[in-house]
């Protein structure tokens, strides 16, 4: 429901960028560098999803501290592979609001598996085998920290953290959207109706 940019971890370093949302997927190593960028990000309202290991490996050496300095969530690690499986433990929270019973994830293990482990921090969703925290949302600066351990995250979850940025959306389905100021584009995903959010002048 709403148009997406593609940009290299690096390209935060190179260009200035004025995203609301940023869903960092394999943000795995980072250097000084890197880290000055996100930190200009976190004295921004943005808010940034952070997935799986960020930030795990810093100057070749691997720690689940560097995860912390990098992201300003605190997590711990389990060397031992298991199902990364969420299933939703607040739907109180935008986040998680009015999502489907059940969870999403991978049926099979992988490891190490990381956690949340950060009191500052809202649990939104438990690994279903540990009971872990997989899936949770802090405060950062002036940004809005958001954590996933879990892949193959569903389309209402992500609509609901665009939202929850305050991203427009233009759309409520499963709809494709692309647009910029002067075209807006529609591929849909399904037959029928549809309703086009459009934004106030």
């Amino acid at each position: 429901g709403a148009p997406v940019d593609y940009i290299l971890q690096s390209d935060l370093v190179r260009q200035e960028t004025d995203y609301k949302l940023y869903i960092m997927l394999s943000s795995f190593q980072y250097d000084d560098v890197t880290l000055a960028a996100v930190r200009r990000l976190q004295q921004k309202g943005v808010t940034i999803l952070w997935c799986y290991a960020p930030g795990f490996i810093r100057d070749g050496v691997a720690d689940v501290g560097n995860m912390e300095a990098l992201t300003g969530l605190r997590f711990r690690m389990d060397p031992d592979a298991a199902c990364p499986y969420t299933t939703i433990a607040d739907t109180t929270h935008p986040i998680t609001e009015g999502l489907a019973a059940g969870g999403f994830g991978l049926p099979f293990a992988i490891g190490p598996q990381f956690s949340v482990d950060d009191p500052e921090a809202r649990i939104l969703g438990l690994y279903r085998d540990s009971g872990l925290a997989s899936l949770a949302v802090k405060p950062v600066g002036q940004s809005r920290a958001a954590y996933c351990g879990s892949p193959k995250l569903p389309a209402d979850l992500l609509r609901n953290l665009a939202r929850f940025a305050g991203v427009h959306l233009y759309c409520e389905g499963l709809d494709t959207v692309a647009a910029n100021d002067s075209f807006i584009l529609l591929h849909t995903a399904t037959a029928g109706s549809k309703t086009v959010h459009l934004k106030a002048k």
